[in-house]
């Protein structure tokens, strides 16, 4: 065999395979390094915010053509660049152009953005005055591992102003009761004067307090403390004098609203013949805050206990008729009543009783802007159902399932019918003709209601044993807080921190609902619009310690936007609605100077040069290095390598092909 003429092939084959072999079993490794050259960009970051162009000692014009010189002698220097204009956020643009209108400073962006590319940069140049307005601070950051070159704007002086930051006051309160306005006042610019902080009613002055402010962003708190004297939507306005030169006097004032409510509310309870309803609505009228109850019952035609010289006496904000009148009243005590009713100002609730037919009734209907039509079928009683245009559940507070079947109900032998475009059909019976049950009005001002059904106190004690227990009471509750206009169950209590804003700035949100036992269980949020179309939404997070839902939004461009604050608990959901307006932001324009300290300390941290604007020529003088070598190390695994397992089967398929054709064992 050692004699035939493939031996020496055979013999290098097998070592070729046993090399093969130890390479994948001794797992040995290859190590080497390898040079390349790889080219680097510069990236170029333009500050576009609106205090860009408000600098004194810079128009807009000469601020484009200092950018637009500093893009050309970068351009001249190296091909491989990328230019950002930034404000809230970085954007690519193909090129630097002044335009000014971003609300923001963020340069905590920027440095994220280097950070996040800094392995293809060669440096980074940043035009901006280096006021932070949003966002993190530089020095929180990262440190680059390459130089950032500052390009610095504006005047070492910043502007003065003087702005109400914000607000706090309640949204409600009670007549009589003290009342706490908390204001904060903010100073910019080279500040040491006393300012005057003055509380106004309808321009009349409830209080002034003169505080000192030393600028430079300092801040004080002024509190006021006073006591509403009318009830209703009172409107207040905090005023600070203005310093000299100040750039802005707009944010010097703030206006806000107070809802103002009664401790008490009067209310008339006249009941014409006691049956079911009336220690119903008794009970019902009790419990609700605030009221304060006169019940007047009839016992003959002209006899009522307690008399009614104390009915014509006092002044109410509330009447119930209850099962009244049994039989018509007379045209004089007609128009009486008509006087009391206008004189007061009062509500009106009509409750329908077994006593109550059409000809006793027309007697009220004037009141109430109704008329009566016979019922000739007289098929009761009727099922019922809530109208559509109606939203029970803001004015139920309840989370019972408003479509399930409810007790049906008895009309009386008329159906009722608006004659006045003001009313609100609330529900109908479920007839041929739908004729309302439940019917609502408001007349130059004066409300009314009427539940026209003489068995009403069904829904009551039917459901009595079910879940829908309190169904009719928190019914009642809702239309009270309709008639006396006082909100007190569904109304949100929230305010934003203020009404009007700047373009950029935070906007807080604060405030509870009663009515909820277990807060940390319910959903709010707020709803931002403008013209109709939702633009922003944000939830608000519920703080155990202050007992108070809060958040916060940003003011975005400026216009003049609506919202909506939902609190969501079960089934139920309440809305509170308002408005605010957004002005151009003038948080850039509060620091309109060039923030010189903090850009020197992030120039040199980076290894960077820290530039002027009035030497912004120099730009042209640094070295811009547009490719560096990059060294590599690189290893190969043989055992990890297929290819040597290919390798070996390939010489191992070769010898048995020379062996066979050989003719070799």
């Amino acid at each position: 065999m050692k004699g035939h003429p493939q031996f020496p092939i055979l013999v290098g084959l097998r070592i070729a395979s046993v090399l093969v072999l130890m390479a994948l079993l001794l797992h040995p490794v290859l190590k080497w390094e390898k040079q390349a050259q790889v080219s680097l960009f510069w990236n170029v970051y333009l500050d576009n915010s609106v205090s860009m162009k408000y600098h004194q000692s810079i128009s807009v014009p000469s601020l484009s053509n200092g950018v637009e010189m500093v893009e050309d002698a970068i351009r001249s220097k190296t091909e491989h660049t990328s230019f950002h204009h930034f404000s809230r956020s970085v954007e690519d643009v193909p090129n630097l152009s002044v335009s000014a209108e971003g609300s923001a400073t963020d340069l905590g962006a920027v440095m994220e953005d280097i950070l996040s590319s800094q392995d293809e940069l060669a440096a980074a140049i940043v035009i901006t005055d280096g006021q932070l307005t949003q966002g993190k601070h530089p020095s929180s950051i990262q440190k680059s591992s390459i130089p950032i070159h500052i390009i610095a704007v504006g005047d070492s002086v910043p502007l003065v102003d003087v702005a109400v930051k914000s607000l706090d006051a309640p949204t409600v309160a009670i007549k009589g009761e003290d009342i706490k306005a908390q204001v904060v006042v903010q100073a910019t610019g080279l500040v040491d004067k006393p300012f005057n902080v003055s509380l106004y009613h309808n321009s009349i002055l409830l209080g002034s307090k003169r505080v000192r402010i030393r600028g430079g962003g300092a801040e004080r708190e002024v509190s006021f403390q006073f006591r509403p004297k009318q009830i209703g939507k009172q409107k207040y306005e905090i005023k600070v004098s203005s310093a000299s030169e100040e750039i802005n006097i707009e944010n010097n004032r703030q206006l806000f609203e107070i809802n103002i409510l009664k401790d008490r509310y009067p209310v008339a309870l006249v009941t014409g013949s006691p049956n079911y309803h009336t220690a119903l609505m008794k009970k019902f009228t009790k419990s609700y805050p605030r009221i304060r109850v006169d019940h007047f019952v009839q016992r003959s035609d002209d006899v009522f206990y307690p008399s009614l010289d104390q009915f014509w006496k006092n002044s109410y904000d509330l009447i119930i008729f209850e099962n009244f009148p049994a039989n018509e009243l007379p045209t004089s005590l007609q128009r009486v009543m008509g006087k009391k009713i206008v004189n007061n100002q009062a509500s009106l609730a009509w409750v329908f009783g077994p006593h109550i037919n059409k000809n006793s009734a027309e007697s009220l209907f004037p009141f109430f802007y109704v008329e009566g039509v016979s019922n000739q079928l007289q098929e009761s009683p009727y099922s019922w159902y809530f109208s559509d245009e109606f939203n029970a559940e803001s004015y139920l507070n309840t989370e019972t399932d408003l479509q399930t079947e409810f007790p049906p109900l008895t009309s009386p032998d008329f159906y009722l019918l608006p004659k006045k475009s003001g009313s609100e059909v609330i529900a109908m019976l479920d007839t041929e003709s739908a004729f309302p049950l439940i019917l609502r009005t408001e007349v130059n001002g004066l409300r009314s209601l009427v539940f026209a059904a003489p068995d009403m106190y069904k829904l009551h004690y039917s459901l009595n044993e079910t879940e829908q227990r309190f169904f009719l009471e928190k019914f009642w509750h809702g239309m009270y807080n309709w008639l006396l206009r006082s909100g007190s169950q569904n109304e949100l209590y929230f305010r934003l921190n203020k009404d009007s804003y700047q373009q950029g700035e935070e906007i807080q949100i604060a405030g509870t609902q009663k009515g909820i036992e277990n807060k940390t269980e319910a959903r709010a949020f707020i709803s931002v619009m403008k013209n109709g179309i939702k633009l922003n939404s944000a939830e608000l997070h519920y703080n155990l310690s202050r007992s108070l839902w809060e958040g916060n939004i940003w003011a975005s461009s400026p216009g003049s936007y609506s919202y909506e604050i939902g609190v969501e608990h079960g089934n139920n959901t309440s809305y509170h609605r308002g408005e605010f307006t957004v002005n151009e932001s003038q948080i850039e324009l509060n620091r309109v100077f060039v923030n010189r300290d903090m850009l020197k300390n992030l120039a040199i941290e980076s290894g960077g040069k820290y530039i002027p604007w009035a030497s912004r020529a120099d730009v042209s003088d640094l070295v811009m290095n547009q490719s560096k070598n990059v060294t590599s190390k690189a290893s190969v695994k043989f055992s990890q390598n297929p290819w040597l397992i290919l390798m070996l089967v390939f010489i191992l398929c070769i010898e048995w092909s020379f062996r066979r054709f050989s003719g070799l064992p």
